[in-house]
């Protein structure tokens, strides 16, 4: 070591070496790269949300709805994570209809997920109602538990997914039409201006659905708190579903405005910024209100213990027959310690072998 590096390595500096970058075939800007980072990050947790449900299949009759509703969404959302990480990864490095083709799938599955995560808080919202209403001999259960409630729920839900089908149906047509011929300066303007209507409903209704889901939970801890009944469940219900259900439907809102009103291209850095951070909240929201629903389900029958089985000593029976027929029994000698007091006579002794 020569005089100059030691004196470096007195003062603690470190020498920084510089390695080679390692370069791979996928020339995406780095906003785009991180977006996929997380988008394969949100599809292993929800995987593993997905395998923690399955711990739930001995659930009762009567308390397996929500289970089976979450178990529904989780699966869209893992399909969704999967393949619009594989669509961002292929972008540009494919044949466009194929990632168009795939993003119609893509949204599919991300349609499902989003409509099913709130029906599945709703459903478990109106299972706690139901309980509060028999454990307190109520007339009438909370709100959340009334048969006209339960219609409003899946009306929503069903407007929600057939204009947002129609919404890819109008996007589907739009390109056709641009493969066959270039379309008109009207008709591109008439395809913007439905395409923009449907995504302002899609965005109020998304948004309905989680303040029904917000409203619906407080009107609940309000009713338990009425007839002083207090359950664990609801806490967690509070402290998870409530805030980020919240969340989800901001950063729906948030996101849909600016991505609405923004002009920039699809490569800024503005757009690729306003979508990485998209990926990152919704992520975060669908995760932890998945994580919430799965820690407050009800927890599954434990399986009694199977009983050892038992071998039964089977002793001789002796019948009549073998009662009558003399058998003869040699004189086996045996130890005196094992003698009774009173031997028969044709046991010996060792006091015979003496």
């Amino acid at each position: 070591m020569s005089a100059e590096d030691a004196s470096l390595a007195a003062k603690g500096i470190v020498i920084i070496i510089p390695i080679p970058d390692v370069h791979d075939n996928w020339s995406a800007p780095p906003l785009v790269k991180a977006s996929f980072a997380f988008e394969i990050i949100w599809f292993i947790i929800s995987l593993f949300q997905l395998l923690g449900l399955f711990n739930y299949t001995q659930l009762p009759a009567g308390t397996r709805r929500p289970y089976v509703i979450l178990i529904y969404a989780t699966l869209a959302t893992v399909v969704y994570y999967l393949m619009v990480a594989i669509g961002t990864n292929l972008q540009g490095r494919v044949h466009y209809v194929i990632t168009d083709r795939m993003n119609i799938a893509t949204s599919f599955f991300y349609i499902v997920a989003v409509v099913l995560q709130p029906v599945a808080s709703l459903s478990l919202a109106r299972q706690l109602g139901f309980a509060l209403q028999s454990a307190r001999s109520l007339a009438n259960g909370p709100i959340v538990s009334r048969p006209w409630k339960r219609t409003l729920d899946w009306t929503l839900v069903g407007v929600t997914f057939i204009i947002y089908i129609a919404a890819l149906g109008n996007n589907a047509s739009y390109v056709a039409a641009a493969r066959r011929e270039t379309p008109t300066t009207s008709q591109s303007q008439a395809y913007s201006r439905t395409s923009l209507a449907l995504g302002h409903t899609i965005t109020a209704l998304v948004v309905v659905l989680s303040l029904n889901v917000i409203i619906s939970l407080i009107s609940l801890f309000r009713a338990a708190k009425r007839v002083q009944w207090s359950d664990q469940t609801f806490a967690r219900l509070g402290y998870v579903i409530v805030p980020f259900s919240a969340a989800y439907a901001l950063q729906w809102l948030i996101f849909h405005i600016y991505f609405a009103t923004t002009s920039s291209t699809s490569t800024s850095y503005n757009v690729l910024a306003a979508n990485f951070a998209r990926v990152m909240v919704e992520g975060v929201c669908r995760i932890a209100i998945t994580g919430g629903l799965l820690a407050n389900l009800p927890e599954p029958p434990k399986k009694a213990p199977k009983a050892p089985k038992t071998t039964t000593q089977q002793t001789p029976t002796t019948t009549a027959a073998m009662q009558q027929i003399p058998v003869y029994q040699p004189n086996t000698p045996i130890p005196s310690s094992y003698t009774q007091p009173s031997q028969p006579y044709a046991v010996r002794t060792n006091d015979d072998y003496r």
